[in-house]
This record gives structure tokens, sequence and C-alpha cells, in this order.
């Protein structure tokens, strides 16, 4: 009636420029309206099985940087912007072994083979912060961001976690991250991951400490 019409469309999850075409039932008018999308510079996810929660699920309006569910069969595509190379195992750890068993934590994305997880972001240096480890014997662990070692050797016990942070260069629009495990002969020896944050370097703040204090320990006052 007002010759006006809205229309909600759904960002996707990579950048790029999506081309949205209009055309009038009777075909009397057509037109195209160009919408580029920024790349998305910083990325939580949560690796899942197929029946799992996500912890913090993402919301882009009240939770920009929440987590994003991640399961074993998302493989990577362009316009998806994160996924495996090669499909893993789905894991879900269930809360009767007494483990801590928070939704990030309690599911988890592993593997016997290598196996690598791709997130596409701008160039630039990026703060990577990893969730290792979970039921099964986790010995030797390896982890190689874009070519470069950045976890050697690491061994978890069986049911505990292990989290960590480090450094890692984006240079082709690209971050592979690639997890693997070297024992040989052992019974469940896997490689896990139950969580991953990144984000750039240059936004990541600093937390100061106050001056160290000199307290007698007398084992009942409370500070």
């Amino acid at each position: 009636g007002t010759g006006r019409a809205t229309l909600q469309i759904q960002r996707p999850q990579a950048g790029g420029v999506s081309s949205v075409e209009l055309t009038t039932p009777t075909g009397e008018a057509t037109g195209r309206v160009p919408i580029e999308y920024g790349a998305v510079t910083s990325r939580n996810f949560d690796f899942n099985t197929l029946s799992s929660a996500t912890y913090s699920p993402f919301n882009p309006t009240t939770n920009p940087k929440g987590y994003v569910g991640v399961v074993e069969t998302d493989l990577f595509t362009a316009s998806r912007g994160y996924g495996w190379l090669t499909q893993p195992e789905g894991y879900f750890l269930s809360t009767s072994t007494g483990q801590p068993a928070p939704d990030l934590l309690r599911d988890s994305n592993r593997g016997v083979t290598p196996d690598t997880f791709r997130v596409a972001l701008p160039n630039g240096v990026y703060s990577v912060h990893t969730y290792l480890g979970g039921p099964g014997d986790n010995r030797n662990l390896s982890v190689v961001a874009n070519g470069s070692p950045v976890i050697t050797g690491l061994g978890i016990s069986s049911g505990t976690f292990y989290e960590t942070s480090f450094n890692a260069t984006v240079s082709n629009g690209l971050l592979d991250l690639t997890f693997s495990q070297n024992e040989s002969g052992v019974f469940n020896a896997h490689w896990t991951v139950c969580g991953l944050e990144v984000q750039p370097l240059a936004s990541v703040g600093t937390i100061t400490a106050p001056a160290p204090l000199t307290l007698a320990a007398n084992g009942s006052t409370v500070t």
C-alpha cells in the first residue's frame, strides 16, 4: 500500500559481498543491492557432538562474542568461514563419571590421526586460547599453528583438562590449527579439543595485580 517493504537478511559467518536481487511478482521491475560484510576478527568455538549443548550460545544481538557450536560434521567451507578439513570424532563426557561438566568441557572433537581446524580471519597476529584433554589417554599431544609448532609432546592425564594460550600469525586469510597425538600402541590414545578462542593480539588487555602483600599465615584470618 505504501510502496515500501522491509526485508530482514541473516548475516553470513564469513566476510564478503552478497548480492540481493529483487523482482516483482509480475516481472515489471527488478533490482539488485550489494551488501558488503566485514570479516570477523574474533571467534569463540565450543566443540560439540551432534546432540550436546553449546556453551553461552551465540546470539548476534545479545552476545556477539559468544561461542559458536562446532560438531564433527562441520567441514570448512568459504561461506561458513570455519571447520575441519577432515571429519573427526565427536565425544560426550557423561556427568556420571564425576568429572567437571560445564557445557564447554563436557563435549569435544577428537581423533587418533592428525586433523586441522581452519578459521578464516583477516591477516594479522592473533592470541589463540585452547582447551584440551578430557577422557582417554591424551599423551604426547602436539598443536601446529600455520606450520609453526606451538605445543609439542604435551601429556594430559585421563579425565583432566589443559588450557593454554599462544600467538599465531595469519598471512593468507586463514588460521590452520593441526592437532595430533604421537603415542602408538596405547589404548584410547587421542588428541582432544573442547574449546577454542581466537582474538586479535592487539585487543588482548593486561590484568594488573596489586603490589605484593606480606601477611601472617595464621590459618584463620580471611584476606
